[in-house]
């Protein structure tokens, strides 16, 4: 079916939100819902209509897509790309990027690296 144009730049508006205040840490629903000039329930019920996700999942989400890209593509420490992608809680990113992929961040890694 074909997406509304609406609904793709409704998307990336929010990819672009996400992506440009990662690291400040102040993704969160209500953060998107301000910047999108709507509330949190009409932002997590478009969202749900479009993707099945809710916006706090969309979002997780989209720092783990982030967080895949940096650990394939830079050197950058675990660490560091927990504070990139806005993790702010130490351990927070390792145990959700663990749940998400089966592997520790670590492990994510070396397996992306032996695949090239």
């Amino acid at each position: 079916r074909q997406i509304p144009e609406a609904d793709v730049n409704f998307f990336n508006d929010i990819n672009k939100l996400i992506d440009d205040n990662l690291i400040s840490g102040e993704v969160s629903t209500s953060f998107l819902a301000d910047k999108l000039s709507t509330s949190v329930s009409t932002l997590n019920r478009r969202l749900k209509n479009m993707s099945g996700l809710t916006a706090n999942i969309y979002i997780r989400n989209r720092r783990l897509l982030v967080a895949k890209r940096l650990l394939e593509k830079t050197d950058l420490t675990v660490s560091e790309i927990e504070v990139q992608c806005g993790f702010n809680t130490s351990g927070h990113f390792s145990r959700v990027f663990k749940a998400e992929t089966g592997l520790s961040p670590i492990d994510y890694r070396q397996n992306q690296k032996g695949k090239k």
